[in-house]
């Protein structure tokens, strides 16, 4: 049993979790309870004493609670899935944006059962059986699923036609939108799911594969009080000026990481490796643990960037209801979010800081990217589009009836942005892997990034009270020298070329030759 005293976060909670509590505690009371207070009270006998202080000048509670029905029919498309429908008609072809995992199940599935069941499940969730066009017509089971299976002679091969499967685009107007095999190898299947980010996000697929286990073994299924396009209504019934105003202040200049480019183009890659910490350590610091992973994150950033503020893109679901706790859909949005690293701070100190900023940031995850960088421009502020992206992921411990399962997360070979670093908690381990553009970010380079973000992760847990510059260089890391200056573009290598050597010839053009002085003097 949890008691009083019990740290919310070491107990199993995250962000999203905590601000759940948030909604349903001002569903409960009938008043606004502001998300931060889950993060500054991380017990229920600190939340408790909090919430009784703030009662008394607390907001009648604005929004009601999201009902079925609301997404209109045909379903309405949410933000997230306007902006993957847009990627995905400028590059139809392209598998970046595909989603899957490969589950080894140990033991023999039934494949006409198994495709039964994958038919049941996507029937329920309107964002995989539903067509991504004008009319959102509901597609028929065979429409919807494609599956295949088929007994192979090693795990090579299977490893083989996975890969090719999840590589294969998906045509999102006609189907499938899932598409799965079962391949049997031995005594032991493998089974592969893989959809267009569109209709998933990492998180659906846990939440997928326990429905079809469940139909699969004649389970019952969870009930669904809402469709996804339901949630999703809901949401944009936000105060939008709310959103803009916190988003068009919170963010400042967005340095220039000089990450080290590869002399030839790499293919993109992704890399991995188990980190120093366990998932209790990241969990047993008294606040979130993805304010830890910023925290982390900013110590080893500003290395590359030459500045003590660095913004970080944090993928963060929007999966903000109990109510959508078992939907399937497209939950994921990027929040730009500042981390000041100071060299003379504790990381305890920017720990703190980072968890006051994802408190204030998640209250308004569900306003778009888009919107956020468009009201910037409008208003004069930097682009605040940052470079690396970070997201945490609580890996669950699968099964298929009595059997186990190992699941895999499946990379495509295209990279969807420069760097993604994924902090994943595992049975009990974390691991931490990074998803990169072999034209923009070296294999080795996001090696060394790996460790040293481990290395930090470190130190965050076990020493926080070290100053952020003595971070790595406490940690034993490669990376302890002074912080990298700041790229160098185009354009001021030229103007610096031209300074070094004004009177050298800047154009030949029509028999006439123009120097550098004179170029400067000619175009004022």
């Amino acid at each position: 049993p949890i008691s009083a005293d019990d740290d919310f976060f070491a107990v199993g909670g995250d962000s999203l979790a905590a601000l759940e509590m948030t909604m349903l505690l001002s569903e409960e009371l009938g008043v606004e309870v502001p998300e931060a207070i889950a993060f500054a009270n991380a017990t229920p006998r600190a939340l408790a004493t909090a919430l009784a202080e703030q009662l008394d000048g607390a907001h009648p509670l604005q929004r009601g609670t999201p009902e079925a029905g609301a997404g209109g029919e045909p379903p309405r498309l949410s933000a997230g899935e306007r902006a993957m429908a847009y990627e995905h008609a400028l590059r139809p072809d392209d598998p970046r944006y595909n989603q899957g995992r490969r589950y080894r199940i140990g033991g023999i599935v039934d494949p006409d059962r198994l495709r039964r069941a994958l038919e049941t499940v996507a029937g329920r969730h309107d964002p995989l059986h539903r067509a991504y066009d004008e009319t959102r017509r509901p597609l028929d089971p065979d429409e919807a699923v494609a599956f295949t299976s088929a007994t192979v002679a090693s795990w090579a091969e299977a490893d083989e036609r996975a890969r090719a499967l999840h590589r294969q685009p998906f045509d999102l107007a006609r189907g499938p939108l899932l598409r799965a095999a079962a391949l049997r190898v031995g005594d032991e299947t493998s089974v592969v799911l893989a959809t267009h980010h569109i209709s998933t996000d990492e998180s659906s697929f846990d939440r997928l594969w326990r429905e079809v286990e469940a139909a699969y073994h004649g389970g019952d299924l969870p009930v669904l009080p809402l469709a996804y396009a339901d949630h999703t209504s809901w949401q944009e019934g936000a105060d939008p000026a709310a959103a803009a105003e916190h988003w068009r202040d919170a963010i400042g200049a967005v340095p220039r990481l000089a990450l080290h480019r590869p002399p030839t183009q790499e293919p993109d890659g992704l890399r991995e490796r188990r980190a120093t910490i366990g998932a209790d350590e990241l969990r047993r610091t008294g606040t979130a643990p993805f304010a830890t992973v910023l925290a982390a994150m900013g110590a080893v950033l500003r290395r590359y960037a030459g500045s003590d503020e660095v913004t970080v893109g944090a993928l963060v679901s929007t999966r903000d209801h109990p109510k959508a706790a078992d939907l399937v859909g497209y939950y994921l949005h990027q929040l730009p979010l500042p981390v000041r690293a100071d060299g003379a701070r504790s990381l305890a100190e920017v720990r703190t800081d980072c968890a006051d900023t994802l408190a204030a940031a998640l209250a308004h995850r569900t306003h778009p990217f888009a919107e956020i960088v468009a009201e910037r421009r409008r208003s004069g502020r930097p682009d605040p589009t940052p470079q690396v992206l970070v997201a945490l992921q609580e890996i669950d411990t699968l099964s298929f009836g009595d059997r186990p399962v190992d699941q895999e997360i499946l990379f495509t070979g295209s990279a969807v942005a420069d760097a993604t670093v994924f902090v994943q908690e595992r049975d009990g381990a974390v691991h931490l892997a990074m998803e990169h553009r072999g034209s923009v970010v070296s294999a080795a380079t996001a090696d060394r990034f790996l460790a040293d973000l481990d290395a930090a992760l470190e130190v965050v847990c076990r020493r926080p009270d070290t100053p952020v510059e003595a971070c790595l260089a406490a940690a034993g890391s490669v990376l302890t020298g002074p912080p990298a200056a700041p790229p160098v573009g185009v354009v001021e290598r030229i103007v610096a070329a031209a300074a070094a050597r004004p009177g050298h010839a800047a154009v030949v053009a029509g028999g006439r030759t123009l120097s550098w002085a004179e170029l400067g003097v000619w175009s004022g």
